[in-house]
């Protein structure tokens, strides 16, 4: 349950820090076109994303590509993202967490915390991947490292 605590602690840090890069690079005061597009397709209003939508998207999505397996807030928290094989995730499957945990993660995740399961199952299953603690991480390598050189 720890782990749990950890990753949100992270999620706050990480979205913090985008909030606050958002804000100094003065996006937050952006003109309206840069946020969304508004027009009328007759009567009916419509509205699209704009540029600053597609930047917020890649900044969430990419955020934990910053240490090549963990974000800011999972770096400070001691955490790292592994694969099944306990490796770093390919660039591939990095890129399908970050899109999935940003869309069907979160909603599985509240799903889980009102009708029981784990959160952890469900991303090694669907996403093939896990985060784990550095200590989990650096214990797991040294199992690793023994297990090879005995062959």
């Amino acid at each position: 349950m720890r782990i749990l605590f950890k990753r949100k602690a992270a999620a706050f840090i990480d979205y913090f820090l985008i909030g606050t890069v958002l804000t100094v690079c003065g996006l937050s005061n952006a003109p309206e076109w840069f946020w969304h597009f508004e027009f009328n397709i007759g009567v009916v209003p419509v509205s699209l994303p704009s540029i600053g939508f597609f930047i917020v998207l890649f900044l969430i999505i990419f955020k934990d590509f910053v240490f090549r397996n963990a974000s800011v807030g999972k770096k400070i928290m001691k955490l790292r993202i592994v694969d099944e094989n306990w490796n770093i995730p390919s660039f591939k499957l990095m890129l399908k967490r970050g899109f999935m945990m940003q869309t069907v993660g979160y909603a599985t995740y509240i799903k889980y915390c009102f009708l029981g399961g784990d959160i952890v199952d469900w991303e090694m299953k669907y996403l093939r991947t896990q985060v784990v603690s550095l200590k989990q991480f650096n214990q797991q390598k040294k199992v690793n490292n023994t297990d090879s050189k005995q062959y």
